[in-house]
């Protein structure tokens, strides 16, 4: 994650599975363990996504509205030609 810093990451706690082998492993980890490790790496990934955004503070860039923000319809959402929302 440092080498790459990535823009947006989806993150989820590891859960058995039906018909998986891993689901039937003896040593699973324990659920606080999980649960610790998944807000390391949230927070990791939050603080890459917010240095990467802090390179356009004071940046004009096009960007292609797709909708207006539901919590202030006097703002619109899109996204830049590189995909950044």
């Amino acid at each position: 994650m440092e080498e790459v810093k990535f823009d947006n990451l989806n993150t989820f706690a590891y859960s058995p599975r039906p018909n998986t082998e891993a689901a039937n492993w003896e040593n699973q980890v324990p659920d606080e363990v999980k649960s610790e490790r998944l807000h390391i790496v949230q927070r990791l990934a939050a603080q890459h996504a917010l240095e990467r955004s802090e390179r356009y503070v004071g940046q004009t860039v096009e960007i292609l509205v797709e909708d207006r923000n539901p919590k202030n319809m006097e703002q619109v959402m899109g996204r830049t030609r590189q995909g950044r929302q």
